[in-house]
């Protein structure tokens, strides 16, 4: 026990114990946070502790992350394989991760149903455009044909519906197959 009047100094692996105690991190994120209240030597000889008693695993933090991120929030395997570079995570142990997460089958499945919630909300939100400019009529053509003003509106959605499944992170020829197939 410390004398009084001096607060206890917590050791670095005491420190990182408490963070990993607090939520699951990954090693690089420990190695910041450690590494900026101590030294280099005790940084390592944290984290290498830390390892022995299994308490910081990124291949099975990277399993959890891709999950969550497929289930929850409809992202698919490209979106949710940056995220997890970005955090630090090996691009080989998020390949990995993302394969053990989310199978093929499940993630067309998956991106099935974000496509088809897109759909109603851009589809809504173009109609209300259309109602609101007063596009809702439709326009002959110049010789009294009929207007390619709706084909166009048509592949208008079909193109901002690709860029917006590819910012969620699905592959493009799923997105394309899918596409061409609703």
């Amino acid at each position: 026990m410390p004398p009084a009047g001096q607060a206890h100094a917590t050791s670095a692996i005491e420190f990182a114990i408490a963070l990993v105690a607090a939520r699951s991190r990954t090693e690089k994120n420990l190695h910041e946070k450690i590494r900026a209240r101590y030294g280099a030597e005790e940084t390592e000889a944290a984290l290498a502790r830390l390892r022995e008693l299994g308490l910081v695993d990124d291949a099975a933090w990277a399993e959890r992350f891709a999950r969550d991120r497929f289930e929850r929030a409809g992202q698919g395997r490209h979106r949710i394989r940056a995220a997890l570079v970005v955090r630090g995570i090996d691009a080989a142990i998020a390949d990995a991760a993302i394969q053990r997460a989310v199978g093929a089958d499940d993630e067309r499945l998956r991106a099935l149903r974000v496509l088809d919630a897109l759909r109603a909300r851009v589809g809504a939100a173009e109609a209300g455009a259309k109602a609101k400019r007063g596009d809702a009529q439709a326009s002959p053509g110049a010789a009294g044909g009929v207007s390619t003003r709706p084909r166009r509106g048509a592949d208008s959605l079909k193109n901002r519906l690709f860029r917006r499944m590819i910012a969620r992170g699905y592959p493009a020829s799923l997105v394309r197959d899918l596409l061409d197939v609703s």
